[in-house]
């Protein structure tokens, strides 16, 4: 029996393995399909092990009962009588004692129920089936429960997209208290309610009235959520919102006043009069990759660990809003949801049901962009299906329409400005070329559109903003190697990598926020530009390291005293792989003499590097780029990537 119990042990260990990797660490695609098999075929051989026990327990009563059958379990005579001697004379009937046959299996007891060995023991090979089906349940529950019993048809929120210095986006949904599923007769039916804000304080007497804002009307084709516009707000005012029915009363969801702080007036700001009481100083924080109810835990289903840490973190910091960039749901992992668009507007109610979730978005803005887990994994498909009905239906619903309006009708990218700091937010999935193409001129990872919408922008914001943010759902830098990573990162797009970087290095004070790696990492990008990729918020990490961490791509760069030096194009600040909860904070300050930013990134709530980046600062209004913001003109010469002095 030794192969047996070496077989039935192996595949009960990595069965087991599995398993704890599965719900605990990684919850990969595969794992869904290897547990089942694992546990198959761990039953077929405990089952195996128990036909041997069986044997065994036949054997030994038989023994048993042929020795309790000579009446005195000795030897017996010819005749038949047992009286303990042999006959004398008659040698050939005599026989010894019979003895029970060896049992089938040795484990030890404690071995055999923490490895799930086969064992003599009937009672201990039951214990290890059942712990091992109950591992199976937990895979199966976390697999099948949201899919199955967690629709969340009736989750009701309030939450805060942009909020400019007059003027702030509120997401709803309020569905009829009646309704439970689509296609249930509501169809060209809605419901109406009413968003009401008033100035917020200390105590009542410094409380506005509530003042009436727009009246919203939810239909079931929008999954009952949709955004309206509170407008003509004060600037850098603590304001305060609730959603009430059209007859005045309050709705019960959500149950009290939100708070609302609009933006600084950025007239007051202007980076032309640094050291005379003007300037920003506030924080944010940016990060992404969330997967609801990850790690497992069988009590709790809807909660996202991330936002319960972020949520103690903004009880000790001030946050104005956060930037999340990507994989807000994960509609392939562990497992393919379907795609039509209630498959993907579920996942989205869950989300928003999360308790985990509400204590964050009840009170921090939050800034939406997609990445490829929304759709589909590495995806770079354009607007194929089922983009549609993932991004147009499910993700701009719930995500897209809080941000700022578009520059570009029925894009997704987006800028904004807090102060004197601008923000501008990439789509790096909807006009990529698909990863494996050749790299060229031809191959882009933004679209033309795009670009010219980005030198746009900078030509408005380089000597207005203090410091520039700009967002991207994947890595700019292109140190991260592993299977994708340098494929569906701007790594796999170094033409256009070449010319983003050739354009951002002669403008100040940029700093690139990204995520999607589940890792974390600060780097320096020839050496001017600024970049922290910080992901997951609340999903795993990786437990194998993917990213280069020597510097990359040495380039001759010409020093002030004539002389050339070799610098690398991507230099390592920091490496922080392990965590699987992760955020970045940015304290920005451009009240002093030279604007600061100071970046912190956070894992499992505690901080574990920080820097701080000293600007330079903006020359007044009046001293326009050269060659660089006269025109837009001007500013399509610069897709020949042609090196210019832009300053």
């Amino acid at each position: 029996m030794g192969a047996l119990t070496a077989s039935t042990t192996a595949i009960s260990i990595l069965f087991r393995l599995v398993v704890y990797i599965f719900l605990r660490w990684i919850p990969a695609r595969g794992g869904a399909y290897v547990v089942p098999t694992l546990f198959a075929l761990y039953v077929s051989q405990w089952w195996l092990a128990q036909k041997a026990v069986t044997k065994w327990e036949r054997q030994a009563r038989a023994v048993k009962v042929e020795a309790n059958g000579n009446g005195n379990g000795y030897a017996h005579g010819a005749n038949g009588e047992g009286n303990g001697y042999a006959d004398k004379g008659d040698y050939k009937t005599t026989h010894a004692r019979p003895s029970t046959p060896p049992p089938p299996f040795t484990t030890p007891a404690l071995l055999a129920v923490l490895l799930g060995a086969p064992t003599s023991s009937r009672t201990l090979n039951y214990l290890s089936l059942f712990i091992n089906l109950a591992l199976f349940t937990a895979t199966q529950d976390f697999l099948w429960t949201p899919l199955l019993f967690l629709p969340s048809h009736g989750v009701t929120f309030a939450r805060l997209g942009h909020v400019g210095p007059t003027e702030a986006k509120v997401v709803v949904r309020f569905p009829p208290a009646n309704w439970t599923a689509p296609g249930k007769g509501w169809e060209g039916q809605s419901e109406k309610v009413r968003v009401v804000y008033r100035t917020a304080g200390v105590g009542c007497a410094k409380q506005g009235k509530w003042e009436k804002g727009p009246v919203w009307e939810a239909a079931e084709e929008d999954d009952w959520v949709g955004t309206v516009k509170l407008q003509d707000l004060f600037p850098e005012t603590d304001y305060e919102y609730r959603l009430s029915y059209l007859n005045g009363s309050f709705t019960p969801v959500p149950n009290r006043p939100l708070p609302l702080r609009t933006a600084p007036d950025p007239r007051l700001t202007s980076p032309s009069s640094f050291g005379s009481g003007s300037g920003t100083k506030f924080s944010f924080a940016s990060s992404s990759c969330v997967n609801l109810g990850f790690p497992y835990k069988l009590t709790e289903p809807l909660r996202i660990k991330g936002f319960d840490l972020l949520a103690n973190h903004l009880k000790k910091h001030s946050l104005r809003f956060l930037l999340f960039l990507g994989d807000f749901v994960y509609a392939d992992v562990p497992l393919s949801i379907g795609t039509t668009r209630e498959d993907y507007q579920r996942l989205y109610r869950q989300t928003m049901a999360s308790e985990s979730h509400r204590k964050v978005y009840e009170q921090l803005p939050t800034y939406h962009m997609y990445d490829d887990h929304e759709i589909k994994n590495n995806w770079a498909s354009g607007k194929a299906d089922p983009y549609p009905q993932a991004i147009t239906h499910a993700w701009q619903r719930y995500n897209g329409e809080g941000n700022p309006d578009a520059a570009v009708e029925g894009e997704h990218y987006f800028s904004f400005d807090y102060g004197d700091i601008a923000f501008f937010t990439l789509d790096t999935r909807t006009h990529r070329s698909p990863n494996f193409d050749a790299d060229g001129p031809e191959k882009t990872i933004l679209g033309e559109q795009q670009k010219i919408a980005l030198l746009e922008w900078l030509s408005r914001v380089n000597n207005t903003a203090s410091f520039k943010f700009i967002s991207s759902s994947v890595p700019v830098t292109q140190l991260w190697r592993g299977v994708d990573g340098h494929l569906d990162t701007w790594g796999g797009f170094k033409h256009e990598r070449q010319w983003f970087l050739d354009v951002l290095e002669n403008v100040p004070n940029v700093i690139l926020l990204s995520g999607d790696r589940h890792e974390a990492a600060a780097v320096a990008l020839r050496d001017s530009i600024y970049e922290f990729s910080t992901s997951p918020l609340s999903q795993f990490y990786l437990p194998i390291t993917t990213f280069k961490q020597k510097h990359s791509d040495f380039r001759a760069v010409t020093l002030e005293n004539g002389t050339t030096s070799l610098e690398p194009e991507d230099r390592v600040l920091n490496y922080s792989p392990l965590g699987n909860y992760k955020w970045t904070t940015f304290d920005v300050d451009t009240t002093g003499e030279k604007p600061t930013v100071n970046a912190t990134i956070w894992i499992d709530a505690k901080p574990a590097y920080s820097l701080t980046i000293v600007g330079k600062p903006i020359r007044k209004p009046g001293k326009a780029l050269q060659g660089f913001s006269q025109s837009v003109s001007d500013l399509l010469d610069l897709f020949g990537f042609k090196k210019r002095s832009w300053f």
